[in-house]
């Protein structure tokens, strides 16, 4: 059984009017309501009935249907009076009287929700922008780094001693959650770089890492992405990380068809590897011999047409289905020489040199990242991990469900969008 925590609002919050209902009336089969702002909603009794999360159809402690109502015969409800109190709706849908959470009602309707501000919206880097840095102790303490992170697509977590880098590496990943499995011997990846490497990986070289995202070649590739220098003799390399949405979405308006290519057009991106450079190389049958296949987009866009993943790696290319002419393949060129011409400049661009002690953690979703030549006399030791991203979204949901403020049967099934509505909902 889980435990129930009853959440206490503060008192002395005000609801933005957005979430303040004016009037709530009936006409026919829904429940009109006309909000503070003037912005008015219509729901369906019917609805109303299957979707309120009220203790009547909800078990107070898995916050699941107690009778599913898919698998009951469809009824039509009639309702003949609504009332409001307390910003609550107060409705008879079929048993007995049900109170509502009208900021729930609001950041239900799609047809004005995308009207109201959301809790740190996704924030395209400004041609001044610098990597927001934390300490160590401020990021155990706090969540702050998290909010940022969404918000920025990266940041770095100081202040880290060298030899205990390894555990707290641990630490701050489980600040959002366990992290993604990993074919090879650790979860915790140890990238030494050494010329001998380079038919395994060329992120195991000293040699300069073009533009690329991590591991594209999954369904869904991880989400944040953790670099952790754990050692640094001689001249530190270049890390370079552009903020690829915001590039995406210059592309989208500067060349609209290179845009609609690379989010359309499908490609093939695989990797195929024998065995793990870290693994024991005498084995005669590699445990960790991996293969994998995916046809997709460069720019995977959203419902809206805006970019929700970049995939540019270009080792992982591995051409074209059948079906596409020379033609097609000639555009698919020039729209993806474009779209590398944009993130290679500056203004889309920060540059880090990570020093020992330092914790960089990006959106690999977003940011493509490259780094400069590693000098033949520099020895550098950078320790890498992944989160995915159903477990980041978990954690998202936690904190942006603390924001809001609301009973947890009321943040059960809502969208990340609508969360961050919610968490957004009070003055």
């Amino acid at each position: 059984m889980l435990l129930v925590v009853e959440k206490k609002t503060n008192m002395n919050k005000v609801l933005k009017k957005e979430f303040q209902v004016k009037s709530v009336s009936l006409s026919g089969k829904n429940v009109e309501i006309v909000w503070q702002d003037n912005c008015q909603s219509s729901f369906d009794v019917n609805w109303l009935q299957m979707s309120t999360r009220s203790s009547k159809k909800f078990s107070a402690d898995s916050y699941e249907y107690t009778d599913c109502p898919i698998y009951n015969t469809f009824q039509e409800v009639a309702v003949d009076k609504v009332q409001l109190s307390n910003n609550k709706i107060l409705i008879d849908l079929g048993s007995g009287i049900e109170e509502i959470d009208a900021s729930w009602l609001r950041a239900q309707d799609a047809t004005i929700s995308y009207s109201l501000p959301a809790f740190e919206e996704k924030v395209q880097w400004s041609n001044s922008f610098s990597i927001l840095e934390h300490s160590y102790d401020e990021a155990i303490e706090s969540n702050q780094w998290i909010s940022d992170l969404d918000k920025f697509g990266i940041v770095k977590i100081k202040g880290v001693s060298p030899d205990d880098l390894e555990e707290k590496l641990d630490k701050i990943t489980k600040k959002v959650g366990v992290l993604r499995r990993r074919f090879h011997p650790t979860d915790i990846n140890v990238i030494e770089p050494k010329p001998n490497n380079i038919s395994l990986d060329k992120a195991y070289t000293g040699g300069t890492l073009e533009y690329h995202t991590d591991a594209p070649y999954y369904d869904l590739p991880p989400k944040i992405a953790f670099l952790a220098c754990k050692k640094l003799e001689g001249e530190p390399p270049i890390n370079y990380f552009c903020d690829g949405f915001k590039a995406a979405s210059e592309l989208k308006e500067t060349h609209k068809e290179a845009y609609n290519i690379l989010s359309t057009y499908l490609v093939n991106l695989a990797r195929r590897r024998l065995r793990s450079h870290q693994e024991d190389s005498s084995i005669e049958h590699s445990l960790y011999s991996w293969d994998t296949h995916t046809l997709t987009n460069i720019i995977v866009t959203n419902g809206f047409g805006e970019p929700e993943i970049i995939r540019i790696h270009s080792r992982s290319f591995s051409g074209f289905t059948s079906d596409y002419s020379g033609i097609q393949i000639k555009k698919f060129i020039e729209a993806y020489g474009s779209f590398i011409d944009l993130i290679k400049q500056d203004r889309f661009n920060v540059q880090m040199k990570l020093e020992p002690g330092n914790i960089v953690i990006i959106d690999n979703h977003r940011l493509v990242h490259a780094r400069s030549k590693i000098q033949g006399n520099t020895a550098r030791m950078i320790y890498s991990c992944y989160i995915d991203e159903y477990i980041w979204n978990s954690r998202l949901r936690f904190l942006l469900g603390e924001r809001a403020e609301m009973d947890d049967v009321w943040l059960r099934g809502c969208t990340i969008d609508q969360l961050k509505i919610l968490a957004n909902r009070w003055e």
